[in-house]
């Protein structure tokens, strides 16, 4: 069976406060098609399970992002500054528990803007974590500054890239249902013994759908706090959102190696760490690093997929056939 997705050249549906774009009830076919094949594994049997249960009730929507990586240190001080206006904005409006000490230096080196970025993200992830269990009414307001704050904590958690970093490109796309998420298919350890850790390939993986960071996500921003505080969250279903990346150097690149060499320091890690003292037994199949590979991408080099999002880099629908 194959993932398609339909893009258009001009926008459909709403765009949100946070940069999120929202199709609901219909769904265009596009001037532009892609096309993934979906494994034949318990991870690509349990994705169409989900696809089909969201496809099944009136209520869903298609939610989608598409990012780009830092191309120089020009737009991470950009992020820098967007990141301070929404700690502000917090702070005099009372939203969380921030203070100007939470303020980023733009003169900060990555390794000493690492602790704030996490103390901020433990911060909006535990107040959204609140709002999802309690199922809390909030003030759109204050949602949509705890999105921006989560995108660009998430930005800032990457520094840039050597080569053509403008070019390289990361969706999420988010096919979803209130009635279906609860029916999603949960993961197995068979499962997570599929996990990957290069998902810059082109190849369609299982979106992490979990609030919060899994022990990987942990080790990649140095964040032993939320170790301490055994608040690591591991992802735990396979829903029927997806994401994918477009990065040149990686385009259908075999993934043993780094796997290997990544799966190496992230262990060196954990051990020195000592987060099985936590309560985290890092060999054990959920925390694998990585994440769910769902589909591989048709025969398709990398300058013609640039080329198609470039021309229509809006997502209208999504189908499975």
């Amino acid at each position: 069976m194959k993932y398609r997705l339909h893009l258009s050249r001009y926008p459909i549906g709403e765009m949100n406060e946070t940069g999120t774009n929202y199709v609901r009830g219909q769904y265009p076919k596009g001037r532009n098609v892609v096309e993934w094949d979906i494994l034949d594994t318990p991870i690509g049997d349990a994705f169409i399970k989900s696809f089909n249960l969201v496809s099944q009730n009136n209520d869903n929507w298609l939610g989608w992002n598409r990012y780009k990586k830092h191309a120089g240190w020009e737009t991470v001080n950009q992020h820098i500054n967007e990141l301070n206006k929404e700690l502000l904005f917090c702070i005099e409006n009372d939203f969380l528990s921030f203070t100007s000490a939470d303020l980023i230096d733009i003169n900060l080196t990555h390794t000493d803007r690492l602790p704030k970025l996490n103390k901020i993200h433990f911060l909006f992830e535990s107040e959204l974590l609140k709002i999802q269990e309690q199922q809390l009414i909030v003030d759109p307001v204050y949602h949509q500054t705890l999105e921006r704050l989560n995108k660009l904590v998430h930005s800032l958690e990457k520094i840039p890239t050597h080569g053509n970093a403008e070019a390289d490109q990361f969706y999420v796309v988010r096919w979803n249902s209130e009635s279906a998420k609860s029916s999603f298919i949960p993961l197995s350890d068979e499962m997570y013994d599929l996990f990957t850790t290069n998902v810059e390939t082109g190849d369609l993986f299982s979106d992490f759908f979990t609030v919060g960071k899994d022990l990987g996500h942990a080790f990649h921003s140095n964040d032993i706090e939320l170790v301490k505080q055994q608040q690591v969250k591991q992802q735990s279903v396979v829903s029927a959102s997806v994401a994918f990346a477009l990065n040149r150097a990686h385009f259908k690149l075999p993934t043993d190696n780094i796997n290997s060499l990544e799966r190496q320091r992230y262990y060196m890690w954990c051990e020195y760490h000592q987060v099985d003292l936590y309560g985290y037994d890092y060999t054990a199949p959920m925390y694998n690093l990585g994440r769910a590979p769902v589909a591989t991408l048709n025969s398709i080099n990398y300058d013609e997929m640039e080329a198609v999002f470039n021309e229509t880099p809006y997502v209208c629908k999504v189908e499975i056939i």
